[in-house]
This record gives C-alpha cells, sequence and structure tokens, in this order.
C-alpha cells in the first residue's frame, strides 16, 4: 500500500497513511471508505492531496482524470464517437488567451496565458465543440471561460455541471 502525507483541514497536523483505493467508475462511491482521519483532533475528511478542490482522480482506458465527472463524461463521448454521432475527439485541447509579451518599463517579461479545455470533438454537422466538466467553477475559470468564448467564435464552447449529464 502507498503512503501520502496528508494536512488536517481542522488543526493543520500533518501525518502519513495509506493512500485510500478509489473504486471503479461504474461502482458507487461510498464516501466512508474515501475518509480520512486527523490522529490528533480526529476530524474526517476527504482529500485528495493533488486536488485543492477534493475531486477524486479517477482512471479510464489509462487515462488518468482529475475527477470522476471528467471521466464519466469521457466515456459517454467514446461511446457516441464509436456509434458515429462525433467525430475527432481530442483531450485537453489548449488556446492562446494571451501571447508572450515583454514589458517595456520593466523590461518583465510575461509568460503566455493559455486556456485547456477537457474535451473537443467535431459534431455531425462539423461543427467544433468543447465540453468543460466543472463540479466547481473558480473565479479564474470563470474568467478564462469568459476569454476564450470571446476570442474562439467560430467554435461552440459549453459548460457541463453534474447535473447535466
Amino acid at each position: 500500500m502507498e503512503k501520502i502525507t496528508l494536512t488536517c483541514p481542522k488543526c493543520h497536523n500533518k501525518f502519513r497513511t495509506d493512500k485510500k483505493i478509489v473504486p471503479e467508475l461504474s461502482d458507487p462511491i461510498d464516501i466512508d471508505l474515501l475518509m480520512y482521519t486527523c490522529p490528533v483532533c480526529h476530524w474526517r475528511f476527504l482529500q485528495n492531496p493533488r486536488s485543492k478542490l477534493q475531486s477524486i482522480e479517477c482512471t479510464v482506458d489509462g487515462i488518468k482524470f482529475q475527477s470522476r465527472l471528467e471521466a464519466r463524461r469521457y466515456t459517454q463521448l467514446k461511446q457516441m464517437e464509436m456509434d458515429g454521432v462525433i467525430r475527432n475527439l481530442v483531450l485537453q485541447p489548449k488556446f492562446l488567451l494571451q501571447e508572450k509579451f515583454k514589458d517595456q518599463y520593466t523590461g518583465k517579461t510575461y509568460q503566455p496565458i493559455y486556456y485547456i479545455g477537457d474535451f473537443m470533438f467535431t459534431d455531425q454537422t462539423g461543427q467544433k465543440i468543447v465540453n468543460e466538466v466543472k463540479g466547481f467553477f473558480t473565479d479564474t475559470a470563470r474568467l478564462k471561460f469568459k476569454l476564450v468564448i470571446h476570442k474562439y467564435p467560430e467554435i461552440k464552447f459549453v459548460l457541463l455541471k453534474k447535473t447535466d449529464f
């Protein structure tokens, strides 16, 4: 069993414990089995050490997804591609929002800003569609989503929440 280091969100105590095994996508989740308990304050919490939004990582077809919502949408899109409803499924398409530039007054170089979607595909009419799957929509994600919609009007951007599919 793999050991991981966690930090309790209540008392900020750091402790090492066994990593919980996430069930397959098709299995229902028993959240109690994924909970960790702090040995100091006994606070129970759900923790994905690599996710600030507490999503549960999932692997489908050897591809690691940041959340079960993304994995579920991927399985739906894969089935739609096999049925011929969509084509050219692309994972994590990258769109340039702002080019790299150098500030003429300070000489500081600013890196380019990208929007990275979850899925991009072409429907039967030839329209390119980008799906963004979110369980929680941060302010930064909301801003980037607005900017990419404005910069790429020929592409249809769709925001999907867990209640949408």
